[in-house]
């Protein structure tokens, strides 16, 4: 093996045999941009690229038709670099993968009640923040009622923040709001004793500050955001919680068949770290056609294991023939 490394590239190369041939493998990958590509006797097999998160990974490409990995590790201060072959046919095991390996991780309560909680409470800050600001102000701005109210109180928080209470009348009743103001109109409202505001008609209770543009452009910006962020968190909750009804549904009944891996996911953390990888698979239910599923998440070295195009194990209802699940020697 033949090392090289720029500032920002990697590179490493083999000479590999293989079924009476030698093969000269070389690889780059570029550290920031993420750029990742094989080269087999000049020729590239595989390309991808992977920016701003960990590199770590198994990556699949094709070596004098057989299967082959470049394998990629960190220590969290340097990536290694491995090239991982499989065995020639006829040739003996070179070893099998441990247990470990090949050990599958079904949906769990535990992480379903995580997500649901990550999601509440991204939701909770989005509603409550600074007493509902990133909501309010965007929302009385496209459609709220103009008007001045009065300034019923003015204080100074011990960390300099300046909050306005008032009090604004529609109609017959009468209606309080208070919230956090810049120093230059905390000082003109004080002078007037009067500030601007908008509410809802069809909800007057609903009111803030006519907001600076700057303002409510990082208010919009940041609860759309968070919504996505809680949405996501909650969609993953939903999802997941589907997910384990249907593995303790064929973790005792169902009907076994041979599927094909189509594609392998690298699973990353709120860190974007690599921490595993899932799988994803088609199969033949009889009488219903081809249907596509997903596995669990294993560890990253799972994926040399089951190569794209390997047949692996299924379990499928044949009530709902589109729930099915992946069967591994721990399943």
């Amino acid at each position: 093996m033949t090392k090289g490394v720029s500032f920002t590239t990697a590179r490493r190369a083999w000479d590999i045999e293989r079924n009476g041939r030698t093969y000269r493998v070389e690889m780059e990958d570029e550290y920031f941009l993420g750029r990742r590509l094989v080269r087999v006797d000049g020729n590239v097999v595989y390309f991808g690229r992977t920016v701003l998160s960990d590199h770590s990974g198994a990556y699949q490409f094709d070596l004098g038709g057989e299967p082959a990995f470049l394998k990629i590790s960190t220590n969290g201060f340097r990536y290694y670099y491995d090239l991982v072959t499989q065995p020639s046919v006829g040739t003996a095991p070179l070893g099998g993968p441990n247990a470990k390996e090949l050990a599958q991780a079904s949906p769990s309560l535990t992480g379903i009640a995580a997500l649901f909680a990550f999601g509440l409470a991204t939701a909770a800050t989005l509603v409550l923040l600074a007493d509902g600001r990133l909501w309010r102000e965007p929302v009385v701005a496209v459609a709220g009622v103009p008007v001045d109210a009065i300034v019923t109180r003015a204080t100074t928080t011990t960390s300099d923040a300046r909050r306005i209470e008032y009090r604004f009348q529609v109609g017959a009743d009468s209606f309080t709001h208070e919230g956090f103001i810049s120093r230059e109109r905390y000082e003109r409202a004080r002078s007037l004793g009067v500030v601007p505001i908008r509410y809802l008609a069809i909800a007057p209770e609903v009111s803030a500050f006519v907001p600076d543009p700057g303002d409510l452009l990082f208010d919009a910006l940041f609860s759309l955001f968070l919504a996505a962020m809680a949405g996501s968190f909650l969609l993953g909750a939903a999802g997941t919680l589907g997910d384990y009804r249907i593995w303790k549904r064929l973790s005792t009944m169902g009907v076994d068949t041979v599927g094909r891996v189509t594609r392998v996911r690298t699973l990353r953390n709120r860190y974007m770290a690599a921490v595993g990888c899932a799988f994803e698979y088609v199969y033949t239910a009889a009488a219903a056609g081809e249907f596509r599923g997903r596995s669990g998440s294993f560890a990253l070295d799972a994926a040399m294991h089951y190569p794209v195009g390997s047949p692996v194990r299924i379990r499928y209802d044949p009530n709902r023939p589109g729930d099915s699940i992946l069967l591994t020697p721990s399943a």
